[in-house]
């Protein structure tokens, strides 16, 4: 019988071992590989609201409406509202219409109001829109919303304000009720057909200047104002004249005259008897 020498038993013996551990190296990769890769925080995905917009009246909406619906901060009652993000949708059919709305979650502050505004348009002409906010994301509420329109009121009346040789009585600012003591003049504005003046009352100061319409667009000049200082009404005064050079067009239905910044209504006057 033939012994195998030492040497070539002792490698045997540690090929064995070898072939009977695992590998380190190995197992560390493939846990490696199968673990699932965790996005970092700078690679955030978009944050978005979702909801239905309907509308009560019983009227089918043409191929070719849109829906524009806003996501809007309106901390600042001053100010005109700033759009956080925006969407159009077409070829939704009728209502109710569902809707996803992404927005950049780096450009909310917790400490800020959200709200949601939302628009049907046909060819232009506007047909439905929001007369409320719906507050959405921060001070407790969620992000949806079942946002109801209301129609706005497109055909022509014989009792429809016209915009020249209307007192024009400031209603609202920004979406904010213009309130004005009874013993004080509200703030109003004119728009004089002779020699296209425009005139008004600020809540504080007279102002006058020219005006034009171009294109269905109202566009003012250099504005005339009296220099008197009112410390209760200053502000109003501020706010009104900042929203009168921010706009942009214009719409009036029946009695009211509304002014936009882009899609975001700035200004609401009411006809009223001249005092």
């Amino acid at each position: 019988m033939h012994t195998l020498p030492k040497n070539i038993m002792a490698l045997a013996s540690l090929a064995v071992c070898a072939a009977c551990s695992p590998a380190p190296e190995a197992t560390e990769k493939t846990a490696s590989e199968a673990a699932p890769a965790i996005a970092s925080a700078d690679e955030k995905p978009g944050a978005q609201i979702t909801g239905t917009v309907t509308y009560r009246e019983r009227m089918a909406l043409g191929p070719t409406a849109q829906l524009n619906i806003q996501l809007q901060d309106v901390s600042l009652a001053d100010v005109a509202a700033t759009i956080i993000a925006e969407k159009t949708i077409s070829d939704f059919g009728q209502v109710p219409i569902r809707f996803e709305l992404e927005y950049d979650p780096t450009k909310i502050e917790q400490r800020n109001t959200y709200v949601l505004r939302a628009v049907i348009r046909d060819n232009g002409k506007m047909l439905f829109t929001t007369d409320t906010a719906y507050p959405v994301i921060t001070r407790d509420n969620i992000n949806s919303a079942e946002i109801m329109l209301i129609r706005v009121n497109t055909e022509e009346s014989p009792t429809s304000a016209q915009l020249t040789d209307t007192y024009w009585q400031l209603s609202a600012i920004n979406g904010t009720a213009v309130v004005t003591p009874e013993e004080r003049r509200s703030p109003y504005l004119q728009f004089i057909s002779d020699n296209n003046v425009t005139q008004g009352f600020s809540g504080c100061n007279q102002f006058s200047g020219k005006w034009t319409l171009t294109n269905g667009r109202i566009e003012l000049g250099p504005m005339a104002m009296t220099m008197m200082a009112c410390a209760d009404s200053m502000e109003t005064e501020t706010a009104f004249m900042q929203a009168l050079d921010a706009m942009d067009k214009h719409e009036i239905q029946i009695d009211e005259l509304r002014m936009f910044q882009g899609d975001t209504e700035v200004l609401l006057f009411k006809a009223v008897p001249q005092p």
